[in-house]
Order: C-alpha cells, then structure tokens, then sequence
C-alpha cells in the first residue's frame, strides 16, 4: 500500500470540488423530480407542433383568399 500526500494547494482545489458536487446534488435531485413533468410537456409540444403543421396548408389556403 502506497501513502500519498497532496500539496496544500491541491488538498484545497479538491475540498473545493468536493464542496460543489455536494451543493450539485440538490439540483440533480430536483431535477429527477420535474423530469416526468418537463417530458410529458415536451411530448404536448411536440403533439401541438404535429396539429400546427397538418394545418398549415389550410392555413395557407384561407391566406391566399384573403388577399
């Protein structure tokens, strides 16, 4: 087994990671916790989107009569 010091500065910059990762950890949290939400949105966009462009030539139809 190999014992290994680091440098103060080192040992600082990887307190200093660790400290962010912990702090990190909330957001992932409630990030897993909205995800099922945000994609069940997505998909009614992306459904709105599909609505949008099947009438689209319609749409287009009424435009062209208009002027």
């Amino acid at each position: 087994m190999n014992i290994t010091s680091l440098k103060p500065a080192q040992e600082r910059e990887y307190i200093k990671e660790i400290d962010f990762l912990k702090k990190s950890l909330v957001y992932v949290k409630r990030m897993d916790e909205i995800k099922p939400r945000r994609d069940e949105l997505y998909e009614r966009l992306k459904e709105a989107q599909d609505h949008k462009n099947k009438l689209k030539p319609k749409l287009d139809e009424y435009d062209k009569l208009l002027n």
